[in-house]
């Protein structure tokens, strides 16, 4: 484990999970992308990534019984969409005031954009190392205040999501 303390003062770039590549590779691989590496080394450097995930934790709604009506199914369907549009803008309206709260402490976002009932926040954020503490405390602020939700924040971590942003992997 004495490597790890060694590599630590290095700037390191991420790369994909179980790349293995040869010697001759490694050098024409450098050569051929060694600017677009140096600007991502240049972004990450003295800065991790801070992953946050946001659920509303609702309860389900009871389910509706059903009546023998035909134009029942239809009206299901409608007011579900009703419920479905009126959470989405819900979520919408305080993803943004949470996004907001938390812009002083990161440098880079990385949203999730595939992001399904209950999901309101699925996220990776750039942060100075030592802007860490201030972060979380912007995350505890908001846990106090967005009580209906389910909050996990995980890192630091290597950035990943922030090297692929150029494909250097």
């Amino acid at each position: 484990m004495e490597w790890i303390s060694e590599v630590s003062s290095y700037r390191i770039l991420p790369f994909r999970f179980g790349s293995v590549v040869s010697g001759e590779q490694i050098e024409r691989t450098l050569a051929e992308r060694y600017d677009e590496w140096f600007r991502t080394l240049q972004t990450v450097s003295g800065r991790v990534e801070m992953s946050l995930k946001v659920l509303q934790s609702r309860p389900q709604e009871m389910a509706i019984s059903t009546p023998a009506l035909p134009s029942s199914y239809l009206t299901r369907r409608l007011r579900e969409r009703s419920r479905q549009q009126a959470w989405h803008w819900e979520a919408e309206s305080i993803n943004e005031r949470i996004q907001q709260h938390l812009e002083p402490w990161y440098i880079r976002k990385y949203e999730n954009v595939t992001r399904p009932a209950p999901i309101l926040i699925n996220s990776a954020y750039l942060v100075e190392k030592d802007t860490v503490p201030m972060f979380a405390n912007a995350i505890r602020t908001l846990i106090r205040e967005f009580t209906a939700f389910q909050w996990l924040c995980t890192g630091p971590w290597p950035p990943y999501h922030f090297v692929t942003e150029g494909r250097a992997q």
